[in-house]
């Protein structure tokens, strides 16, 4: 696939960059990751995404990717990330990305806590950002002090954060402080506000006193803290927000004046008793807790994240996970809900349930179907043994496992992977996220011509190209696999140019060598027919430059693609039927004709799958009583066709290109193909050529060599294919030349030999066969 490089800020283009994992790029040395979040509970693509903190050293570094429509990544940009890329530093906010210890990620909005300092990027419409302003950020900025505030707040000290879609809250010294928009109450500040943007002291409401807190959660709905006093059953759960679903505890309240206004103490219910709360996970409408090693949830329990099996109406009291063949609702150290599946770590392994809506269970389970808990699929160097931690967002699923991830579930941009080209595919198994190399380059392009074509770079570190410029200005260009790049090269005037790609791993540059029309070589001559002279033009395409990588020896051939060679067969029918090619016509015995023509029909069929599906040609073979001949290639140099044998014909092909070439000599005879694949031919014979590979409707030229002299310039059908001849001159010395054909990108060479006088044909090698 071809592009340009175009920069738009809205969801559809953020969708439009997704990918998944290819089959085996090349894969970075990927850094030691020690934090993973997502977006909690969110639904559907426009809020997809994840952010990791790496341990390199002493520096911890934050890495994000996924949706980035409303810049809330810090890159810069509203640029969709489908790969881990680390947030740039920002020398006026003062956040220099080397030291980061929490994150948070909302729809909207990214808050990460650096040295203790809150810093948050994103839209901010809804004071989410907290810096005392309403303007949307795309770099990572600091939240501002509170110096109205009695105390003053002021922004340092802060352990944790949470981001809402509208808001944010952080822990300072155990105490809980937060900004942005006030809907369903998500300030805790007791009051019915607008907000604020700058943060705020959550208000006291007995039993709440707003210190030892130890965790919090926010949804664009609700927030939870946990607050251990250090004391036998006293770690217990409050929260605040939107009464309607159940999430913030007890029956569902249908009016907003019931929103909680401060963070609540989470009643007692059904088997739960608010007290020995280890851990908590906020979702949407939903909120889960580890209960002294069991997992019980309460809320909406939409696709069964909260009670697999259950209704999809509010939880209360809170539901117990059931008990599987996989897993054993105890000693249970994590959970994690979202909005299709939720994931509970034991024992360092990982389980799973609900939905499994494009494979975020992990287990290799059908799509959609609704699972009670399982475990994790052991896959793709996941060994689902030692489990540090895990995340989710939307309908992905991502685990740290030995300071490596790995993710699984829908195909968006948050699986973290790079492929040369995109595949839209969810993947029901853990796949290890690839993080970016640095681009290098192993061969320099070749010299291009003034009038442009195509060429490749090869090296590493190419998937995930995002831009290709000359001197600048934007290229098309195809990424084949991680160690190869084709560019498209414009027509340009001769000099040196600068090629820039960039990748994920960083940005290189190449040197590009526009060459010129070969000045020296002097325009030369060849008799059309009669006394009639036709001056001809010096080659483009074909010049000092590159005379010597194409220059063959008799019986030899190239075919040099982009600036590099590539595979190449050369076939012909003496080297399958070499004895009866080399036994005179009259001399063969039927068995040596049958072979011939077996061997003649092989050849015409080898160039014809060489052709580009749809393509004909005008070439046959048809059978004689002596052998075989083509038909439709050659012409004489009066244009009147000509049999060639196929003992005389050579095939030159490659996975992409073919030719297939035939001489004539001045006497109209065919030329002689020797038993060792030399095509031998006279002054002034005919050159006939015809097949495929060639630039689409692009400019082509037949040149012979030592010196290059333009033979014909033609141009190449819709689909690449050609059909053509020229003559040589008359003038040509006797010795050993190259035919080349060259195109735009491409070059075809087969050595021949040209004789000093007009060569004997074969037995079979004369126009009045039939």
């Amino acid at each position: 696939m071809k592009r340009v490089l175009s920069v738009v800020a809205l969801f559809a283009a953020s969708l439009g960059s997704m990918v998944l994992p290819g089959a085996s790029p090349a894969v970075a040395t990927a850094p030691t990751v020690i934090d993973i979040v997502g977006v909690p509970g969110a639904f559907g693509f426009n809020s997809a995404g994840f952010c990791a903190i790496t341990q390199t050293g002493s520096n911890k570094e934050l890495y994000c990717w996924g949706v980035n429509a409303t810049g809330r990544f810090g890159m810069g940009d509203t640029v969709a990330v489908s790969y881990p890329k680390k947030v740039p530093a920002n020398q006026a906010s003062g956040f220099t990305n080397t030291n980061v210890t929490a994150v948070a990620i909302g729809v909207m909005s990214m808050c990460a806590i650096e040295n203790g300092v809150v810093f948050c990027s994103g839209w901010n419409m809804s004071n989410q950002l907290g810096d005392g302003t309403s303007v949307d950020r795309t770099v990572m900025t600091k939240v501002a002090d509170n110096n109205t505030a009695t105390p003053p707040v002021v922004n340092s000290g802060f352990s944790k954060i949470a981001v809402s879609n509208n808001g944010a809250c952080g822990l300072k010294s155990g105490m809980l402080y937060c900004w942005g928009n006030d809907q369903y109450g998500l300030m805790a500040d007791g009051a019915a506000t607008d907000g604020s943007n700058v943060p705020r002291m959550a208000a006291d409401a007995s039993p709440f006193i707003n210190g030892a807190l130890t965790d919090l959660g926010m949804s664009g709905k609700h927030g939870c803290v946990l607050r251990d006093m250090g004391q036998a059953n006293d770690k217990k759960i409050y929260c605040w927000g939107m009464t309607m679903s159940s999430a913030v505890g007890g029956a569902p309240t249908y009016s907003t004046t019931n929103n909680l206004l401060f963070a609540t103490l989470v009643p007692n219910g059904g088997t739960f008793t608010n007290g020995n709360v280890d851990a908590i996970s906020i979702g949407e409408e939903g909120t889960c807790v580890v209960d002294a090693g069991v997992v019980r949830c309460f809320g909406n329990n939409s696709a069964g994240v909260l009670s697999p099996g259950g209704s999809a109406g509010p939880v209360w009291p809170p539901a117990t996970i059931g008990n599987t063949a996989d897993f054993t609702n105890a000693t249970v150290s994590r959970v994690v809900n979202g909005s299709t599946s939720s994931c509970a770590l034991k024992s360092s392994a990982l389980y799973c349930w609900g939905s499994d809506f494009a494979g975020s269970l992990g287990d290799g389970g059908a799509a959609n179907s609704v699972a009670t808990a399982v475990k994790v699929s052991s896959t793709n160097g996941f060994a689902n043994t030692n489990v540090a931690d895990v995340a989710i967002s939307a309908q992905t699923v991502c685990a740290l496992e030995n300071g490596a991830l790995f993710c699984w579930g829908n195909w968006g941009s948050q699986l973290g992977s790079l492929t040369a080209n995109g595949q839209n595919t969810d993947s029901f198994a853990p796949t290890a996220v690839i993080w970016p190399v640095a681009p290098t380059v192993s061969s320099s392009p070749a010299t291009v011509s003034p009038s442009g074509g195509s060429l490749t770079i090869t090296g590493a570190g190419f998937t995930g190209a995002s831009a290709v410029t000359i001197d600048g200005t934007a290229a098309m260009y195809t990424v084949a696999n991680d160690g190869s790049i084709s560019i498209t090269v414009p027509a340009l005037s001769a000099g040196t140019y600068t090629i820039s790609i960039t990748t994920p791993g960083g940005v290189i540059t190449q040197a590009l060598t526009i060459g010129s029309a070969p000045t020296t070589l002097a325009p030369t001559t060849t008799v059309a027919s009669g006394p009639t002279t036709t001056v001809v033009a010096a080659p483009q395409l074909v010049n000092s430059s590159n005379q010597s990588q194409l220059t063959q020896l008799p019986g030899s051939a190239t075919v040099i693609v982009n600036g590099s060679p590539v595979t190449a067969t050369i076939l012909s029918v003496g080297t399958s039927a070499a004895a009866a090619a080399a036994t005179a016509p009259s001399a063969r015995t039927q068995a040596q004709v049958a072979e011939i023509q077996a061997a003649g029909a092989a050849l015409l069929t080898a160039f014809q799958a060489s052709l580009p599906q749809g393509a004909t040609s005008n070439v046959t073979v048809s059978n004689t009583t002596t052998g075989a001949v083509l038909r439709g290639l050659a012409q004489d140099a009066g244009g009147n066709a000509v049999d060639v044998p196929v003992e005389d014909v050579l095939l030159l092909t490659t996975p992409s290109s073919a030719l297939l070439l035939a001489g004539v000599n001045a006497s109209n005879a065919a030329a002689n193909l020797s038993a060792t694949g030399v095509l031998e031919i006279g002054p002034g014979g005919v050159i006939n050529v015809a097949g495929a590979g060639l630039p689409n409707s692009g400019s082509a030229e037949l040149v012979i060599m030592s010196t290059p002299r333009l033979l014909k310039a033609f141009t190449a059908g819709s689909d690449g294919t050609f059909s053509d001849r020229a003559s040589l001159p008359s003038d040509l010395a006797a010795g050993n030349h190259t035919v080349v054909l060259a195109g735009s990108g491409i070059y075809m060479a087969v050595g021949i030999t040209v004789e000093a006088a007009t060569l004997p044909t074969t037995g079979s090698g004369t126009s009045s066969l039939a």
